[in-house]
């Protein structure tokens, strides 16, 4: 019985030392995780709410600085003090400073932040930054790129060890000075601006000022003859309180005539409703004129290249500001229409409700679809006006008017459009008796598909015979 108990005994010994060495092992397992988790912690270097911050502090290692404020929302910065000319913030550039630095990790732990260390990561002359909220402050210094451009090396209040950090991180840490300038075109929002003039060579093009008694954007009397568009005012106001620059090429111009902008292509000055005015230059004397167009803001003394495409509006004029399209009478809202031209003339009683036209004696059902869409396409061809051009200067003779159309509404009131040839195969626009300032080429007289054609495609479906001339 003796070598059973033996092996019994061997079996147990041989487990105890197995299981001994299975504890050993899983203890050295738990530690190594362990200190891969503290090594994971304590590269944890920041981890807030971005938003709660509420003040920026930026020292250089070359003594400049600035301390910025958040405004009244999230999307307003306000430099309190600068060792450099006070300038207005970009949004975008503080949005990502403070999103970096909110949730930052370390990549690497160079051990601790000794002096000579420090001294080795360009750490003995940082770059500083301190961000601040209600309650908390959380400041990291920045040293040195690494050799192979991946990472910077950082340390920060509260820890003892120095720390790398991805290169795209710590540049959003640090921006320089022209990165936080704002790069937009103007400060005013959409509701502030309530008047824009463009010069050229000292004249004005176009002067547009928002009457706040009508809600209406108007422009200048000599002008009140044209019908303004409002959208497109409002089109281009949305644009330019929206563009940024791509660059900005120099942040405190001394000159700007060192830079061509005493030739300058054209002036814009746009007003607020509490008096300001921000005015800039546009020039497109460099090399890249058909992509960018350089603007020198006068206000900010900010020299910045913008997109040529999205620079458009300075080469508006006064026609790109009004309805281009002159509707003289609904055909569903009148009773009566009559017109006279150089090759036919007509009259047609309507009577949408009833779908009846009646031209001399003849009654035309038009409550057939088809018949409907040829008396529309002769109706609009006349009573839809294409504006080709403007001229306020212009003294044309109503009299010498070579087609006129005459429009009766149901209440009586009546309304009259027409047209005066000038030296250019174009007409001169007269409502009611009175010129608008405008001019019309008339391709309805002349184009294949003019108001003769459509006037006899009518006639022709209609049985009845176009009166010619």
């Amino acid at each position: 019985m003796k070598k059973p108990i033996i092996a019994i005994v061997g079996l147990l010994a041989a487990a105890g030392i197995s299981t001994g060495i299975f504890l050993k092992v899983k203890n050295n397992n738990d530690e190594e995780i362990r200190q891969k988790n503290d090594i994971l912690a304590d590269n944890v270097l920041f981890d807030f709410d971005s938003d709660a911050i509420n003040t920026v502090t930026i020292t250089s290692p070359e003594g400049g600085s600035y301390v910025i404020e958040k405004g009244s929302d999230a999307n307003s910065w306000n430099l309190s003090s600068s060792t450099d000319d006070s300038f207005s913030l970009n949004a975008d550039t503080l949005k990502s400073l403070c999103l970096s630095i909110a949730n930052l990790t370390a990549n690497t732990n160079y051990g601790s932040a000794t002096e000579e260390n420090k001294a080795r990561y360009g750490l003995d002359s940082p770059y500083t930054l301190t961000v601040t909220s209600e309650d908390q402050e959380y400041t990291i210094n920045i040293g040195d790129k690494s050799p192979t451009g991946d990472y910077y090396y950082v340390c920060v209040d509260g820890k003892d060890n120095i720390y790398a950090i991805d290169s795209s991180d710590a540049e959003a840490l640090i921006p320089d000075q022209l990165e936080l300038m704002s790069n937009d075109l103007t400060t005013f929002g959409d509701s502030d601006i309530v008047g824009i003039t463009l010069k050229k060579n000292g004249n004005v093009v176009y002067d547009l000022n928002y009457n706040s008694e009508t809600s209406l954007w108007e422009l200048p009397d000599k002008y009140s003859m044209l019908t303004v568009n409002q959208s497109s005012i409002s089109i281009m106001i949305t644009n330019l309180t929206r563009f940024t620059a791509e660059q900005i090429v120099d942040g405190n111009v001394s000159d700007p005539a060192e830079y061509g902008f005493d030739k300058a292509a054209a002036e814009l000055t746009i007003k607020a409703a509490d008096g300001r005015e921000e005015s800039m230059l546009f020039l497109h004397q460099n090399a890249a004129a058909d992509t960018y167009t350089q603007v020198y803001l006068e206000n900010s003394n900010q020299l910045e290249l913008y997109y040529t495409a999205d620079m458009k509006f300075i080469n508006y004029t006064v026609y790109d500001f009004i309805m281009q399209t002159m509707e003289n009478a609904n055909m569903y809202a009148i009773s009566e229409v009559s017109f006279n031209a150089p090759s036919a003339e007509d009259s047609f009683q309507i009577d949408t409700q009833n779908g009846t036209v009646i031209c001399r004696d003849n009654t035309i059902d038009i409550k057939n679809g088809e018949m409907l869409s040829f008396f529309e396409a002769f109706y609009n061809s006349f009573s839809y006006i294409s504006i080709s051009d403007i001229d306020i200067y212009a003294d044309p003779d109503i009299s010498e008017a070579t087609f006129t159309a005459n429009y009766s509404y149901p209440d009586g009131k009546t309304f009259s459009l027409a047209l005066v040839p000038n030296d250019n195969d174009a007409y001169y626009v007269f409502a009611d008796g009175k010129y608008t300032g405008t001019i019309t080429d008339a391709r309805f007289l002349t184009s294949s598909n003019s108001i003769y054609s459509l006037y006899e495609t009518f006639c022709n479906h209609a049985g009845i015979d176009p009166v010619k001339k």
